[in-house]
């Protein structure tokens, strides 16, 4: 009883720990977010913030919430989801430096900038709004979301994903779950009509350029085994 007792403090203690150092970071994307044009879109399960003058924080947020509630449906009775309650906080910088303290704490990237990223540790969404056409930008905020729900209610909680079913995933919601969500032309853009994403489509040419170039095919075995993004 003293041994069960003992891990249940060490366990409370680490979790009490992630919690801080999840709110230390929301804190600090705060801080970095607000500028001469911040917004916010405040609502149950999202909490959207951004600096950039282009986005409509309030179309981010509506978006995100269609997404949540299709993706509860495209689930329901065929998959048991665990229980999600968490209010997301979600934060589109414009740039690139703000995103990537967050992101890596400054680190490099060479030439892979992810656009968004989805940090399962502090359970935040960031994007980098300026990284590719605002047309772009409604896939991206979906692909993250995806990562969160996948992570969070489809899989058990501390689990690990292999790279290809969460990324995978993530893709198919980002492309298909867009058109299944009839958001096929969804702009979070403040002015200026609705532009359709390049898509899925030109995504697989682009991955079916990039095995031809390649010296030594992938293999299966390669592609299930698969632990790094940048791949």
């Amino acid at each position: 009883e003293a041994l069960m007792r003992s891990r249940e403090g060490v366990e409370d203690d680490r979790a009490a720990g992630v919690e801080a150092i999840r709110e230390a970071a929301i804190e600090q994307a705060k801080g970095l977010i607000r500028a001469k044009n911040y917004s916010a879109r405040n609502s149950e399960p999202y909490l959207v913030r951004t600096d950039d003058p282009w986005v409509d924080p309030v179309a981010a947020g509506l978006l995100l919430e269609r997404f949540r509630e299709f993706f509860l449906e495209y689930w329901g009775g065929d998959v048991e989801l665990h229980d999600y309650q968490a209010v997301s906080p979600v934060f589109l910088f414009y740039s690139y430096y703000k995103y990537n303290k967050i992101l890596t704490g400054k680190a490099h990237f060479d030439e892979y900038r992810p656009a968004g990223h989805y940090r399962s540790d502090l359970d935040l969404i960031t994007l980098h709004t300026d990284a590719s056409p605002l047309s772009e930008l409604p896939a991206s905020l979906v692909h993250e979301a995806a990562h969160q729900l996948v992570e969070q209610m489809l899989f058990p909680p501390g689990s690990h994903q292999p790279d290809w079913i969460d990324e995978g995933l993530a893709n198919y919601f980002g492309y298909h779950g867009m058109a299944a969500m009839g958001e096929k032309s969804a702009t979070v853009e403040k002015e200026g009509k609705k532009a359709a994403p390049k898509g899925g489509r030109a995504l697989l040419d682009e991955l079916k350029q990039a095995l031809r170039e390649r010296d030594d095919p992938f293999s299966v075995i390669d592609l299930l085994t698969m632990e790094s993004a940048r791949e």
